[in-house]
């Protein structure tokens, strides 16, 4: 592919030699090109404008401050959240050998991840005294903790898990229309601290959330064949549904053009927290917003489709997981047949959704999509093996 080996050849010239670094910088350059060709340009022309509009030095630069900021505060960041993983793997291993101690280790591992969470705003807060938004950054932060609090109080039962939760939710409700306006017609992306964290983290948390994915799905199988209880697949769920709709709406603010677009992602962000809140809506209702979530969030991750091949593919799992949110009302209220709750009905929507996932590109709106759809599939399906 012409475009791909010419940013190669680029940064190659800019003496980029950083893995990670590199990766995530030639995919925001490919998507730059092509979000320029889609606006008329041709390949020569959108290249010629991004390179001029790269400062000099800039990537080595960049380069630099990323091993600065690896070796400290933020490596301690990356050593919490492994650690996290590692207890709740521990946790799925303890379920299944029916060990004593495993929700302990679940709340070790919210609290891990909570710590994580709190170093790495504060960290972000004192490296970076010259960005814009510190206090939207911490009350952001101040919503996450409080949605994880509400978990660990679900694991022990313990009373105030609706209230900690419903309050993490309105938070995020008045944070997010903010942000939306605040972006909107600006590029200040660099200046902000919040999406300036956001992009220099994007590929660490994709695959934080990845593994999350895999250590759930293992955990629902176990469940599925009677070894431990389902808890901790539905706790690794809702955690991965509710992180990675935030890592989808932080990629959206890139993508506010217009007032219209700005109403569209409220009406989602809504869409999808509000049926995670302890209220007493009806089954229906619920499964009609979740629907509505998957209609207008695949719709706007296939406008904003970085090739055709990429907007093709989902709108038909925009279309899926629409009517898959619709159908559930009519499992749930039996309606449908008790065969659609095995898994020969749902070894091949797993397998569908899976393989969308693993060909959606990388850092994108539409892998946030496919992993809460992920989620949200198998946190509710299938119920049994038969």
């Amino acid at each position: 592919m012409e475009i791909l080996k010419r940013i190669e050849r680029y940064l190659d010239e800019q003496g980029l030699v950083d893995g990670p670094l590199r990766e995530e910088l030639l995919d925001h350059l490919m998507s730059d090109v092509k979000a320029r060709q889609r606006e008329g340009d041709t390949l020569e022309e959108a290249w010629i404008q991004i390179v001029e509009d790269i400062p000099p030095q800039h990537f080595k630069a960049l380069e630099k401050e990323t091993v600065s900021i690896d070796r400290h505060p933020f490596k301690s960041i990356k050593i919490m959240a492994y650690l996290s993983i590692g207890l709740l793997a521990a946790t799925v291993i303890f379920k299944t050998a029916h060990f004593p101690g495993a929700p302990f280790l679940l709340l070790s591992a919210l609290m891990m991840a909570m710590a994580a969470l709190i170093t790495g705003s504060i960290s972000g807060v004192k490296s970076y005294p010259e960005k814009e938004g510190k206090k939207v950054v911490l009350i952001l932060m101040g919503s996450v903790f409080l949605f994880f609090l509400s978990l660990v109080f679900q694991v022990f039962y313990l009373p105030m898990t609706g209230p900690l939760r419903n309050t993490a939710i309105l938070l995020l409700l008045v944070i997010f229309p903010f942000l939306l306006f605040y972006f909107l017609g600006k590029q200040a992306w660099e200046s902000f601290l919040l999406t300036y964290l956001h992009r220099r983290h994007t590929a660490g948390i994709e695959r934080f959330l990845l593994v999350l994915l895999v250590l759930g799905s293992l955990s629902k199988g176990l469940a599925l064949l009677g070894r431990p209880s389902p808890e901790p697949a539905s706790v690794i769920f809702v955690l991965l549904i509710f992180a990675a709709g935030l890592q989808y709406f932080l990629f959206s603010l890139r993508q506010v053009n217009d007032r219209g677009m700005v109403f569209v992602l409220i009406l989602t962000i809504i869409l999808l927290m509000v049926p995670a809140m302890e209220l007493p809506l009806p089954f229906p209702l619920k499964s009609i917003a979740i629907a509505l979530f998957f209609l207008l969030a695949g719709g706007i991750t296939s406008l904003q489709a970085s090739t055709g091949y990429d907007g093709i593919l989902a709108t038909l799992m925009t279309v899926i997981m629409s009517s898959f949110s619709l159908l559930r009302i009519a499992f749930g209220l039996h309606w449908i047949g008790a065969g659609t709750e095995g898994m020969l009905f749902n070894i091949p929507v797993f397998l569908l959704i899976l393989g969308a996932l693993l060909l959606s590109p990388r850092y994108s709106m539409f892998r946030m999509y496919m992993i809460i759809a992920l989620a949200q599939y198998l946190l509710v399906y299938p119920l049994s093996i038969t």
